[in-house]
């Protein structure tokens, strides 16, 4: 999960919680997976040069060496080529213009001094193309990112589809970088500055109407076709092609005529006058540095070199910045948080990849039995890719709740124009509700979702069982119950498989997909491609307690419950987990997941595991209690905070608890109280980190994961590792292994035999071996 900063007024920013950053649309691709083979070609129509982008073989456009080279040779040509006037870009794919750059020409940058180069090549291309004496037009259909967005910008004219797929923005900051071939000054330029600013801040999207309103896009051209059955991009990317045409005759007719730019507002003008005053510009981006310090906490560089920039650009004039850009780019490229940020880029790559092939083609209709959060979570990700979904509960009202979920999630849709009124009326047409088993007798694919009680699900499956085919695929979702177990009630236990998802469904995009012993190829297959058709990222484990994700996490649990235990505040827990990256405090973590639920899993994980879970006891004691005083969290209002509707108050830390934890608490001579701020945090963070990071490990020398990347998109997406480190595997390279099994003994010796590292730990320290080469 990230932090990031977000516009919240025209003059203040705040940092949101985003906790799926891919769904921001980072496009940028790896050489590794697709294909250099280009075709930027152009014909001539009318004495206008029509170039066509086309990466051959791809889904997507992307911007490599070749396509640079490729662009270079193209303008110069047709500069000199007499018979041409103007030029027209557009794509061969009504889903992508340019979805961005290809990640390794990043990565193949050893020093500031290449990365710096690669940025300023960049910038050299969309010099050419903005000096250029004829005028030259983008025809803009889907999506437009990162480098595509700044190819774009520096085109004289953009027309847009307004189609969903046609999106534009600078996801740089996803991965620790920045726009690094214009995009700071052009944007700034054309769009107010506090929106340009957001855009480079937030890295999200906006749609072609959005564009235009903030100056990106000079027009915009509407989908055709009638109905929303009707596969109209044939005619709407021939439409654009015909408007785009059109404009480069107008523009080369009018060629002494300037372009109209959008108007500022009178609000513009008060601020682009307030901020030549050095103590207005001073005052606006040391706000928006603080904001960005105290969410944070210095932890991600990205942000800190693009204020920088603007601040550099505020100076001199946009435009005027090309070289200071460039030079922040390059710094950021080799920074680790850079590296690890496109190591998680490209581990999300292969997680979005069915690692099983199968011919066979999934059901268009799914089932689900159980309506509540969860399993009407499930049905609108399903719902929202199309899917036709039968839900199940035990009687009306079940039912009605689990469609008044749905509702208000598709109403939201609706309500931030993402879906037009009539679309949300089809999305909800695809939900058939029962409370009868035989509505199920056809279906081929169920994910049963009811409580996590194995007694339950054994009966749920049994009585499925009755009335599917025997080759219907049951998946579990559950996030700790053994599939094995859950599989004994079944007569068919090929077809049992678990899916793990993750709360809130429509917003977490990580499923973690167990298997048994039993589990066949086929259903792993086919529940892999259901996963990823519902968009999720998908990582396979083998099944054992906990999995992977929850069995990572339980340590913390158990520690986070020792700090509290020798003394410590839980809201000065709550300022060191944070002070990790963590997305939230990690006793708030606890809150919002459920003391029952916490202490439900604990034991049943932790006894599996004792050599690093010996000292679950009094964490067990301590939830147990909790659990009986109906202290179980947010969803009662008190747990280890007290939450009240008052979000204006500050948060109080509940007394009960406190005479719970004081009812079990320890001495420790070696508590962190006694330590110093700054080693308190240092030795705290070891505590908090190295107890995560062998456990993972552990698991990948269980084979309980098959691969440190699905390791780390795990625990990244999973458990809210801090994604600036890259994940739990990619952390231990960078550290070092020999560094980390060095002070994992040191603080054992202080603080117990948990904290001991696992075998594999020892091994690559030993050999001085690295998890990604």
């Amino acid at each position: 999960m990230f932090n990031l900063i977000r516009r919240a007024s025209c003059s203040k920013y705040q940092v949101v919680k985003l906790s799926n950053w891919q769904k921001l649309g980072f496009r940028f691709n790896s050489n590794k997976l697709f294909s250099t083979n280009i075709e930027p070609k152009y014909s001539i129509t009318n004495r206008i040069a029509v170039v066509n982008l086309n990466t051959r073989n791809n889904k997507v456009n992307v911007i490599n060496k070749a396509m640079i080279n490729h662009f270079d040779q193209i303008i110069d040509e047709i500069t000199n080529d007499s018979n041409v006037d103007g030029v027209l870009f557009i794509s061969t794919k009504k889903d992508s213009f340019i979805a961005g750059a290809d990640v390794n020409m990043i990565t193949d940058c050893g020093t500031v001094k290449d990365a710096t180069a690669l940025a300023k090549e960049g910038q050299r291309i969309m010099a050419k193309i903005e000096s250029s004496t004829k005028p030259i037009v983008a025809a803009i259909s889907g999506t437009c990112l990162g480098g595509g967005f700044e190819f774009a910008l520096s085109c004289h004219y953009r027309i847009a589809t307004d189609t969903p797929s046609t999106v534009f923005g600078f996801p740089e900051i996803l991965l620790g970088l920045l726009p690094g071939s214009g995009g700071t000054q052009r944007s700034i330029q054309l769009a107010p500055l506090t929106d340009a600013i957001d855009l480079m801040m937030t890295g999200r999207r906006i749609n072609a109407k959005k564009a235009k309103k903030l100056g990106l896009v000079n027009q915009v051209v509407s989908k055709l076709g009638p109905g929303v059955n009707y596969d109209s991009s044939k005619e709407t990317m021939a439409y654009l092609r015909q408007i785009g045409l059109e404009k480069v005759e107008e523009l080369v007719k009018n060629k002494d005529k300037k372009i109209p730019k959008r108007k500022p507002s009178w609000f513009e003008y008060i601020l682009d006058g307030a901020i030549k005053y050095d103590y207005v510009r001073n005052l606006m981006l040391d706000r928006i540095r603080k904001q960005v310090l105290k969410k944070t906490n210095g932890l991600y560089p990205a942000p800190l070199k693009i204020i920088e920039v603007i601040k550099e650009t505020i100076q001199k004039g946009a435009g005027n910045c090309y070289d200071f850009e460039a030079e922040k780019f390059g710094e950021l490229v080799v920074t680790n948080e850079s590296k690890s940020l496109i190591s998680l880029f490209n581990g999300q790559t292969i997680c979005k990849k069915n690692k099983f092939t199968i011919d066979e083609k999934l059901s268009p209709e799914i089932g689900i039995l159980g309506g509540g959060l969860m399993g009407s979570g499930i049905a609108y990700v399903s719902m929202n890719k199309g899917m036709n979904v039968t839900l199940k509960d035990v009687n009306t009202p079940a039912l009605h709740r689990a469609s008044k979920n749905i509702s208000k999630l598709v109403n939201g849709l609706v309500k931030r124009r993402k879906i037009s009124k009539f679309e949300g009326e089809k999305f909800q047409s695809r939900l058939n509700l029962t409370t009868n088993y035989r509505d199920f007798s056809k279906t081929k694919f169920i994910i049963e979702a009811v409580f996590e009680d194995l007694k339950l699900k054994h009966a749920v499956i049994q009585d499925l069982e009755k009335v599917v085919g025997t080759d219907t695929i049951i998946a579990t979702n559950t996030s700790a119950l053994p599939i094995s177990e859950i599989s004994k009630a079944s007569k068919r236990p090929e077809n049992i498989i678990g899916m793990h998802y993750f709360s809130p469904v429509d917003k977490m995009q990580l499923v973690e997909i167990i298997s048994t012993s039993k589990t066949s190829d086929r259903a792993k297959a086919l529940t892999n491609k259901l996963a990823l058709n519902q968009g999720k990222i998908v990582i396979n484990v083998r099944d054992a307690p906990g999995f992977f994700t929850t069995r990572a996490l339980i340590p913390n649990v158990i520690e986070l419950t020792n700090m509290a235990l020798e003394g410590m505040s839980f809201n000065r827990i709550e300022k060191l987990t944070k002070k990790l990256g963590l997305p939230i405090g990690g006793l708030t973590l606890i809150d919002e997941v459920g003391i029952d639920v916490i202490h439900h899993i604990v034991p049943n994980v932790s006894k599996n595991f004792q050599l690093r879970m010996s000292d679950s006891q009094n964490c067990i004691n301590v939830l147990r209690d909790m659990e009986k005083s109906n202290l179980l969290g947010r969803k009662s209002g008190k747990g280890y905070f007290v939450y009240s509707k008052d979000k204006s108050s500050a948060r109080q830390e509940c007394t009960e608890t406190k005479d719970i934890i004081k009812k079990y608490s320890h001495p420790n001579p070696n508590s962190l109280l006694n330590l110093s701020e700054t080693d308190m945090f240092n030795v705290g963070m070891k505590r908090i980190m190295f107890r995560l990071v062998n456990e993972c490990v552990a698991c990948l020398e269980e084979n309980i994961i098959s691969s440190p990347v699905e390791g780390d998109i795990g625990a990244v997406f999973g458990i809210g590792f801090p994604p600036f480190h890259g994940g739990p595997f990619r952390y231990v390279d960078v550290y070092g292994a020999k560094k980390l099994v060095d002070e994992m003994n040191q603080i054992a010796d202080k603080y117990g035999s948990v904290f001991l590292p696992n075998q594999l730990l020892v091994d690559y320290a030993n050999q001085n071996k690295k998890f990604y080469q």
